[in-house]
C-alpha cells in the first residue's frame, strides 16, 4: 500500500510529515487531507489555520494534491462526499 505524507505550509513555514500514512490510492489521500482540513477549520482550539495548506506527496515525493485549510469549497466537497456515502450506506442497509 502506498505511503502518503501530509505537509502543512503557510507560504513561510513548513511542517513536514516524516512518518506518513499508508492509504490505498491518491483519492484516499485527497479525502484524508480534506477531512484533516475540515477538522482544523472547525476546531477553534487548534489556532488560526486560515493561511495554511495541506500539501500531500506520495512515497516518491510526487505531489498528489493540495488542500487549502480555510477553503469554503473544501467544506462543501466534504459535506457532499459524506452525503453520497450516507446515501449509499442507507441503500446498502435496506437491501441486505
Amino acid at each position: 500500500m502506498p505511503r502518503y505524507h501530509f505537509h502543512f505550509t503557510n507560504g513561510e513555514r513548513v511542517c513536514s510529515d516524516t512518518d506518513g500514512l499508508d492509504l490505498p490510492n491518491d483519492e484516499a489521500a485527497r479525502k484524508e487531507a480534506e477531512l484533516e482540513a475540515y477538522d482544523l477549520l472547525n476546531d477553534p482550539g487548534e489556532g488560526d489555520w486560515s493561511r495554511w495548506t495541506i500539501w500531500v506527496t506520495d512515497e516518491k515525493a510526487r505531489h498528489v494534491t493540495s488542500v487549502p485549510i480555510a477553503s469554503r469549497s473544501t467544506v462543501v466537497r466534504i459535506v457532499a462526499g459524506l452525503e453520497q456515502w450516507l446515501t449509499s450506506f442507507r441503500h446498502y442497509v435496506r437491501h441486505t
